[in-house]
């Protein structure tokens, strides 16, 4: 295992510390299939996996791990949850000014990894109105998911399967990663015992949230739209 961390500087204050000299990098055991260490996180809160599809797929190059973040959004309508320090507060803002605050100023890290640390969830598809203000239609939302869903990392594991190297990443913005930092190395060098998990378990039929008049006059919205050149491709189920 190599151990790449850059110059510490715990004691300076944390607007000094977010420099390229202060990111964390060690190089983890290589795995071919990601899968084993996202068992290692897959019970931490906001646990995600973006996943290349390797060893399954040749397309993909790289595999992205993060958990624990920071902070989370949370965006329903037009309220943002912001839970941060343990702490919960709302704001109306827009969700994407909510992002790029609490991301702070864009730090370089290591060229060679593609992400260290930062935002990751998703943006669902009336997000726009709502942060643009101008929903035009109040949604009966669908499984009851929110509109955004946001966490700010500060670390990540980072597996490149072109170069067949695999790093624990952080942009160093975080005290606690930093004094986590040798165990979370710990935790990703060796594998995790594979958990007993309750298999998914449909608890009713499939049921639609439009009847079929309300289908008919969307998909002939649909076909509006793309005759006008309004919009390249919908997704319309």
């Amino acid at each position: 295992m190599i151990d790449a961390c850059e110059k510490l500087g715990a004691m300076a204050p944390l607007s000094q510390r977010c420099r390229m000299s202060d990111y964390l990098l060690t190089e983890l055991p290589y795995r071919p299939d990601s899968a084993s260490l996202f068992e290692s996180v897959v019970d931490l809160p906001w646990a995600m996996f973006l996943d290349s599809g390797r060893p399954r797929t040749e397309q993909g190059r790289y595999d992205i791990l993060v958990a624990e973040p920071r902070v989370t959004l949370t965006t329903w309508g037009r309220e943002t949850l912001i839970e941060c320090d343990n702490r919960q507060s709302i704001s109306e803002r827009s969700p994407f000014a909510l992002i790029q605050e609490y991301l702070g100023p864009k730090q370089p890290g290591p060229a060679h990894i593609p992400f260290c640390g930062g935002a990751v969830g998703y943006f669902g598809y009336d997000l726009l109105g709502t942060a643009s203000r101008e929903r035009p239609v109040a949604c009966k939302y669908t499984a009851n998911m929110p509109d955004m869903a946001i966490g700010i990392y500060d670390w990540a594991v980072v597996a490149d399967h072109q170069a067949r190297r695999c790093w624990l990443a952080s942009n160093g913005h975080s005290v606690d990663v930093r004094q986590r930092w040798a165990l979370l190395v710990e935790r990703f060098s060796k594998p995790a015992a594979t958990a007993m998990r309750i298999p998914y378990l449909s608890l009713g039929a499939v049921q639609s949230n439009m009847d079929w008049v309300r289908y008919a006059s969307a998909f002939r919205k649909v076909k509006r739209y793309l005759l006008a050149g309004d919009c390249l491709s919908l997704i319309h189920i």
